[in-house]
């Protein structure tokens, strides 16, 4: 990853499948929640070897290097020791003492990463931080997914944070992160803390392949195949206009295959998936008749 490739501060997916069974009608719905488990996808707190595979370094080419190193807060900084290490954006060229640090002028210390948001629905970025001071409304704290700012902060935080970004609109593909601290030519201060960043997803929903769907002495019954963190819901009704949906079965995903029944079924039954994140549009659907399907999209 080239540190110039960086930006650099400006000078419910638904699934379905239809059954008609006769002339009375009752439409089953069949739903995927997903429930509050999460991926950790990055989780930095600085205790272990640093950078590791952080790429860090100081892109303004004017005064001296100066960039991202971790510290151990017991004998570094004035930040009151949350954790024993955490990032700096000086930790490596910084100014002044261990004591009484300050980030260096002209300096634009980054800490970038790859992170891969490829198969999530929705993605949430945490870091906790402290700024004891800086050149307010000059130096700029910055965090960027490639060329986005998506937080920047230039005024103190005096004591540590946790601040919360929303990388949902970024799922779907592999981004770099990075943590950017920029000064000017004059005035230096302390500077940016960070400690804890953790990046965590939630994972999509994918077509549940529901299969089998059946009708005998008033049972709609059907299969499918789940995923974990999910839960399936079973849901009825006997109108379409006006629709009142009941729930009449649910179940977690396994991993494996599920088979939910509605024991009101009589004619017309509908099982879909869904993802509440996304919109009503189904994406797919099925439709069978007594002796096998005869429609199918997906």
């Amino acid at each position: 990853m080239d540190l110039n490739a960086i930006a650099l501060p400006p000078a419910p997916t638904r699934y379905k499948v239809r059954t008609c069974f006769g002339l009375l009608l009752t439409i089953v719905l069949l739903s995927a929640l997903h429930a509050l488990g999460q991926t950790v996808i990055l989780r930095e707190d600085f205790e272990g070897v640093f950078p590791g595979d952080w790429i860090v370094g100081d892109a303004n080419s004017d005064g001296d290097d100066a960039y991202w190193d971790d510290v151990d807060l017991r004998s570094f900084g004035s930040p009151p020791v949350r954790t024993t290490w955490a990032g700096y954006c000086a930790g490596t060229g910084y100014a002044g003492t261990a004591f009484d640090p300050e980030y260096q002028d002209d300096m634009l210390g980054i800490m970038a990463k790859t992170i891969e948001l490829r198969g999530y629905s929705s993605a949430t970025l945490t870091f906790w931080h402290i700024v004891p001071a800086i050149e307010t409304g000059v130096d700029v704290c910055y965090v960027a997914i490639d060329q986005t700012y998506v937080y920047a902060r230039s005024t103190p935080l005096t004591s540590w944070t946790q601040q919360t970004i929303n990388l949902t609109p970024f799922v779907g593909a592999t981004h770099t992160l990075s943590f950017q601290f920029f000064s000017d030519f004059s005035v230096t201060a302390e500077g940016w803390y960070l400690d804890d960043i953790v990046v965590t997803g939630v994972g999509s929903l994918t077509p549940p392949q529901l299969t089998n769907p059946a009708w005998s002495q008033g049972n709609f019954t059907v299969s499918l195949s789940t995923q974990t963190g999910f839960t399936y819901y079973l849901e009825a009704t006997d109108t379409l206009n006006p629709i009142s949906w009941t729930t009449v079965q649910t179940a977690p995903g396994t991993g494996g295959v599920l088979q939910l029944t509605d024991s009101t079924a009589s004619v017309w039954s509908r099982a879909e998936a869904r993802d509440p994140s996304a919109g009503p549009a189904p994406d797919g659907w099925m439709r069978q008749w007594p002796g096998g399907i005869v429609e199918q999209r997906d």
